[in-house]
C-alpha cells in the first residue's frame, strides 16, 4: 500500500468523523427548544448559521477550484518531462529488441530526482485535492440535513429534489 493510499484511507475514516461531528451539531441545532435567549425556535436554522455555511461553502469551492489546477499543472508536469525523456532516448527504445526492454530503458531514463520530485508533487496534489473534494462533500451533507431538519416532520420538503 502506497503512502498516498494510507493518507487517503486515513483522511477516509477523519472525513467518517467530521460527518458523525456535523450531524450531532446539526441535530443539535435544529432540536434546541429557545426563543427569547437568541437560538432559533424548534426546526428552525439561525440566519448566522446559514451565513456562515454558505461561507464555508464558498471557501471550500474556492479551494477545491485552487487543487484542481494545481494538480492540473502537476499532472502536465509530469506528462511533458516523460515525454522530454522519450525524445532524448528515442534512439534507445527504438532499438530496443521488445516492450519489455524499452520499459526498462523508459524506467531507468526516469529514475531521476527531478522525476521523483515530480512524482512527489504530484501525489501531494492528488492529496490536496482530495481533502477539498472531501470538505465540499461534508458542506453538501450539512445543506441536505438542514433540508431535512427544518422540513415538517423531519422529512425532506415536498418539492425539493435533494440529489
Amino acid at each position: 500500500m502506497t503512502d498516498l493510499q494510507k493518507l487517503r484511507e486515513r483522511l477516509h475514516k477523519e472525513m467518517e468523523v467530521l460527518v458523525d461531528r456535523t450531524v450531532d451539531e446539526l441535530t443539535e441545532e435544529t432540536a434546541a427548544p429557545t426563543g427569547r435567549d437568541g437560538h432559533a425556535p424548534h426546526g428552525l436554522v439561525t440566519p448566522q448559521r446559514v451565513e456562515e455555511l454558505l461561507s464555508e461553502i464558498s471557501a471550500a469551492y474556492s479551494k477545491l477550484g485552487a487543487t484542481k489546477r494545481k494538480l492540473s499543472e502537476a499532472e502536465s508536469a509530469v506528462r511533458h518531462h516523460e515525454q522530454r525523456v522519450r525524445v532524448e532516448k528515442r534512439q534507445l527504445l527504438t532499438n530496443a529488441k521488445n516492450e519489455r526492454v524499452a520499459g526498462l530503458v523508459l524506467d531507468e531514463a526516469l529514475a531521476t530526482e527531478q522525476y521523483r520530485k515530480l512524482l512527489k508533487n504530484k501525489e501531494s496534489a492528488e492529496l490536496d485535492h482530495f481533502e477539498a473534494r472531501a470538505e465540499v462533500d461534508r458542506l453538501q451533507l450539512s445543506v441536505k440535513l438542514l433540508r431535512v431538519g427544518t422540513a415538517p416532520g423531519g422529512a425532506p420538503e415536498e418539492g425539493r429534489d435533494d440529489r
